[in-house]
């Protein structure tokens, strides 16, 4: 049994060393997109099974959007990002049950790596979202935005030691929400990461006890991993969702978020009256 924590270089691209993992991503790249091109050809009036099930996901995520960003349109701009996102790391976390995949992983090769087992692949996809919520939320409103995390008004305004006081208590507890979102870079790729290695090591382990092992004593944890990937999937994809709203929320002006308010109010009046 050989089980590697870092990714292993395969072979390089130029001056860029590609990993197992990276090669990995590729492929399930290059899959998914086949899978859906080729599925995309059967799809009819009379729903398909693929589309029953696509169209649940479908209603799924937009629901989460429109529950996090309380707009229908902004629901429908961030869905291909997170529908994405979504169907990404559910394949990744699958990887191994692709036709012929497992055998080359566990060949002693390693040619290939699950995606989400390799931590740079996770932060990666962390990191986008970072800069996907800050780049949101800078472009709505740059000095909100920014007070966030380097709130000097207050200090500026201070006209007494007690203001002073609270300002810079003010003034700190905006350097520590710049610790807390790259916490959060850490914690989506970490909490992937580890269920998706840990649910490999266990199976690894299992199979290598011993020659009898190898075939029927794994099923039950491979069932568990799988149902664990699918669940880690969901949850990085409404974590993120949740990440980006939130962002997005801080940022929008007290004044928008008023009118938005009122204006919620006045359409849940008109339904009681209508009603």
């Amino acid at each position: 049994m050989d089980i590697s924590l870092p990714a292993r270089v395969i072979t390089y691209l130029g001056p860029i060393p590609l990993t197992d993992g990276q090669l990995g991503a590729i492929l399930v790249s290059l899959f998914t997109i086949l899978f859906f091109v080729l599925s995309a050809r059967r799809f009819s009036l009379v729903p398909t099974r693929m589309q029953l099930v696509l169209e649940f996901v479908h209603d799924y995520i937009m629901e989460q959007l429109e529950n996090a960003f309380h707009s229908k349109k902004r629901a429908n701009a961030f869905f291909p990002l997170f529908m994405t996102l979504l169907i990404f790391i559910l394949v990744s976390n699958q990887f191994a049950l692709m036709p012929l995949v497992f055998e080359i992983m566990t060949s002693g090769g390693d040619v290939f790596r699950q995606p989400t087992s390799d931590l740079t692949n996770t932060l990666a996809l962390s990191l986008v979202i970072f800069l996907i919520c800050h780049f949101m939320a800078f472009k709505i409103s740059p000095l909100k935005h920014l007070s966030n995390f380097f709130n000097v008004m207050p200090l500026l305004r201070a006209r007494s030691v007690g203001a002073v006081f609270s300002a810079g208590i003010e003034f700190f507890i905006g350097l520590l929400n710049i610790i807390g979102e790259f916490a959060k870079i850490v914690s989506l790729a970490a909490r992937l990461f580890g269920n998706v290695f840990a649910g490999n090591v266990m199976v690894a382990v299992i199979m290598s006890l011993s020659f009898y092992t190898q075939f029927l004593a794994p099923l039950p944890f491979i069932v568990l991993s799988t149902f664990s990937g699918l669940v880690q999937s969901f949850v990085f994809m409404l974590l993120a969702i949740q990440f980006v709203a939130l962002s997005i929320d801080g940022a929008t002006p007290a004044q928008d978020e008023q009118i938005s308010q009122e204006s919620l109010e006045v359409g849940s009046s008109n339904i009681a009256v209508g009603a």
